[in-house]
């Protein structure tokens, strides 16, 4: 998350404090469930995003670290 979320993205757990993207724990937690979370993060690290300040680029991450860094986000 770090090496390339965290530029734009706020996230507490990984001491991120971006100003681009949405704050994660804002955003992600308004997802119902742990997998729907997982889930948001998961779609938006593979599809990437074009809305609000920024566009957020697809296939951040790949394969494991891309759930990785979903389920990482999620339980934040």
């Amino acid at each position: 998350f770090s090496t390339k979320c965290a530029v734009c993205h706020t996230l507490a757990a990984a001491a991120a404090v971006g100003r681009v993207g949405p704050k994660l724990e804002v955003r992600v937690a308004e997802e119902p469930t742990f997998k729907s979370r997982e889930e948001l993060v998961y779609h938006a690290i593979l599809e990437g995003r074009a809305r609000g300040l920024g566009n957020m680029q697809s296939k951040l991450f790949e394969g494991p670290e891309a759930r990785e860094v979903a389920e990482f986000v999620a339980a934040a």
